[in-house]
Parts: structure tokens; C-alpha cells; sequence
């Protein structure tokens, strides 16, 4: 069975041959060359610090991480506005690790990550686990050594038995990788744990009902926002989880350039998926913005797969994204709509036995879900609501984990 998330992204290729030219300069004797965000550079392509226009906010952020209780408690909207700008790149790790809510989660579960290394994972997500960690970030100077692959099998497997409901999702890998290279594997994990539990609620589970019912969300904002988009998009049948899926499953790691990536991470930490929303609807007014009324379903496909450059770069798209007024309220109606929508959707199915929703890849939505069966009578997560902008929602999850064993691992 595909695992869900999958994406037929020519990128991966991309890497692999970037990897080969990497291991290829290195026999050659002369050492291969990284960004300042630790991706092969190729050529003479500039290899600047990231930290440049941001070093001046790094005393700021440096403060307020000290002082994290009083500014969640007290000073929300500073924080917001910090995010919006871009967290210091020497920081980002630390800031998303307490933005996040982790830091609580592993001050009372200390010792639970051990306890789970030590355990041994299912056989099913090992080998999916070893297949998938070779391939992923390929280019990225950490993942093309086996100390960062060890890290990446280590926080994926020790998720796999902390969550036996999801156990190993192929999505799970990019986002652990990017998790991985700003802050240590431990921290990773809880990172990792909170994304799924509070910000991606039903994202990795079978039939990925968190992310269908958010691609309803998107044509509803679409439809709100940009009506030209919305009627060529629903004349032409393409419906939102056929790009959203790309999109929001990654959190945008393989869609857009690294520098935006790491800005829409920086917000999400702070306003959960509401820059998801944003985001996406820059992208979808600009991609068709060329297109005419009457485009067919390919090309109106093709163009959201391949934005413009200039709409993806991180300073454009940010600001942009801002215009666009998307509120917890907004996302309260639109989420009852949709929910709706949905499941008249799936009784409908049902009763008629039709495929569900078709995906790029030509398999329905059920069978691209994790390689798992789902049993429907348990459940364990910290929280099954969704992040808003109120950051005190972090310190609400405190209960400990226990490390007893669970009879399906």
C-alpha cells in the first residue's frame, strides 16, 4: 500500500543525482560545498550566512526566550510579530522547540524517550522507516551521513511506539528531517509528537480525514477570496486535496523554496494552520493568475505544482499571506461547513460504492493513507483540538506519559 503523504515531486530526483555529484567531488579530492542552511551548493552559488538582515533580533529573541513565561502569558502579540518577521536562524531550533509547547512535554516526561529507544519497534515500520530515511534530504549534509540517518531512524521508530495508531507515515520523514537539523533528537521527538497531536490533527490516519476536510477548508476560503480561481477550479473538476495534500502534509518542506519553508515554520509554530490557509491562497492566485478562464484540469494542475519564482520567495509571499484575513472564528464556521460537507461526501460514497476522492498519483484517497489498519477502539494523543493563536494552549498538555508497554507495539 503508497504511504499517505507520498508525492511524485521530481525533487527527490533532484537530490539523489545532487547526492551522486556530492560523493562524486569528494573522490575527485575536492570537498563538496554546503549553504548556510547545510544543502550541497553546486557551482558557484552563493553560500551566505543566513543570519545576516536577522542578527540584530537576535538579543531580542535571546530575552525572551529567557523570560518565555512571561512573554506567552503576557506579551502574545510580541511574540506574533517576532515570528512574522523570521526567528534568527542560530535560534530557530530553540524557538520552535518552546513555540511548540515540547519544552513542557519533555520537562514531564523525562526519561520516556529513552525508554522507547529501547524498545523494539514493529518490523513493518522499520523496513518502511530504512527505505524512506536513505532517500530523504539526500543533498543536506546531515542526512548524507550515517549519524543523521541513525537520528532520523531513532526519532521516527520511538514515534512509531509512542503512537501505535499512526505508527510510520511516509510524511512524517520530511518533517522529522527538518525537525532534526536545528535541534537534537530528543527535543525532535517532541516537537514532532505536538505537530501531530495539535497541529495536524487526522492528518496520518486511515483515509487522512484531518487534511481531506482542511482541503474543504481551502475551497471555501477559495471561494470566498478569489472567485475567479474558485469557478476555473471547480469547472474544470480539480478539487483541493489534489495540490493541498502536497502542501500541508510537508508543511510546504517540498514545494517551495528554503528560505520561505523556514519563515511559514516560523509562523506555524505560533499560529498554527491559518498561514497554511494564507499561504495557500497566494499561491493559488498567482499560479492561475495567467491562466484563461477556460484552462482544463492539467493545466490548471500543472500551474499549482510550479508557482512562479518570484511569488516564492519568502519576503513576497509572506507579506502577501498577511492580507488575507483568516481568524479562528473564520476557521470555526469553515471547519463545521466542511465537516459537513465531508461526511455527506463519505455517506454518499458509501451508498453509491464509489471510489473516494482521486489523488495526482491515480489511487483514491483510502488507499494512500499509512500502511496500517486503525484500531478504531483505542486512542492516545495529548489533545485532539486544533492550535490557535493563543499561545497558552502549549502549558495545557502537562500529564506524564507512562512507559508501559501497550499491546500493540
Amino acid at each position: 500500500m503508497t504511504s499517505c503523504g507520498q508525492s511524485s515531486d521530481p525533487n527527490d530526483q533532484d537530490c539523489s543525482i545532487a547526492y551522486a555529484d556530492s560523493e562524486a567531488a569528494s573522490l575527485q579530492g575536492s570537498p563538496p560545498r554546503y549553504d548556510c542552511y547545510g544543502f550541497l551548493v553546486e557551482g558557484d552559488s552563493n553560500t551566505t550566512s543566513a543570519a545576516g538582515e536577522k542578527k540584530g533580533r537576535e538579543g531580542k529573541w535571546l530575552d525572551m526566550l529567557r523570560r518565555w513565561n512571561y512573554f506567552a502569558s503576557k506579551k502574545q502579540r510580541k511574540i506574533r510579530s517576532r515570528c512574522r518577521k523570521g526567528i534568527p536562524h542560530c535560534l530557530r531550533g530553540e524557538a520552535w522547540f518552546y513555540l511548540s509547547g515540547g519544552y513542557k512535554l519533555l520537562e514531564n516526561n523525562f526519561n520516556y524517550y529513552s525508554h522507547l529507544l529501547a524498545r523494539r519497534p514493529e518490523k513493518k515500520w522499520v523496513d518502511l522507516i530504512n527505505k524512506d530515511i536513505t532517500r530523504t534530504f539526500p543533498n543536506h549534509e546531515l542526512f548524507n551521513h550515517l549519524k543523521g540517518q541513525e537520528q532520523l531512524y531513532n526519532v521516527l521508530c520511538a514515534y512509531s511506539i509512542h503512537n501505535p495508531i499512526i505508527g510510520y507515515c511516509q510524511s512524517l520523514t520530511p518533517i522529522t528531517s527538518v525537525l532534526l537539523m536545528f535541534m537534537p533528537e530528543e527535543q525532535a521527538f517532541w516537537v514532532l509528537v505536538r505537530l501531530c497531536d495539535r497541529y495536524m490533527v487526522e492528518y496520518h490516519v486511515e483515509g487522512m480525514r484531518g487534511i481531506q476536510i482542511d482541503a474543504l477548508i481551502v475551497e471555501e476560503l477559495v471561494k470566498n477570496h478569489l472567485p475567479r480561481c474558485h469557478n476555473m477550479l471547480s469547472n474544470a473538476g480539480v478539487d483541493a486535496i489534489l495540490y493541498v495534500q502536497d502542501w500541508f502534509f510537508c508543511i510546504f518542506s517540498r514545494s517551495l523554496p528554503w528560505p520561505t519553508v523556514l519563515r511559514i515554520w516560523d509562523i506555524y509554530f505560533f499560529e498554527g494552520k491559518r498561514v497554511l490557509f494564507r499561504v495557500a491562497l497566494v499561491l493559488i492566485k498567482h499560479s492561475l493568475a495567467s491562466l484563461p478562464d477556460n484552462a482544463d484540469f492539467y493545466s490548471l494542475l500543472q500551474a499549482l505544482k510550479n508557482p512562479p519564482e518570484e511569488v516564492m520567495v519568502d519576503k513576497f509571499l509572506i507579506a502577501e499571506s498577511l492580507f488575507y484575513s483568516v481568524g479562528n472564528k473564520d476557521l470555526e464556521k469553515l471547519q463545521k461547513v466542511s465537516l459537513n460537507q465531508y461526511e455527506r461526501r463519505q455517506q454518499a460514497q458509501q451508498a453509491n460504492k464509489r471510489p473516494g476522492l482521486s489523488l495526482p498519483n491515480g489511487k483514491d484517497v483510502e488507499s494512500c493513507s499509512r500502511h496500517a489498519t486503525v484500531d478504531s477502539n483505542e486512542k492516545f494523543s495529548l489533545s485532539s483540538a486544533p492550535p490557535s493563536a493563543n499561545i497558552d494552549e502549549v502549558f495545557l498538555d502537562s500529564t506524564p506519559f507512562t512507559d508501559t508497554p501497550s499491546s500493540n507495539t
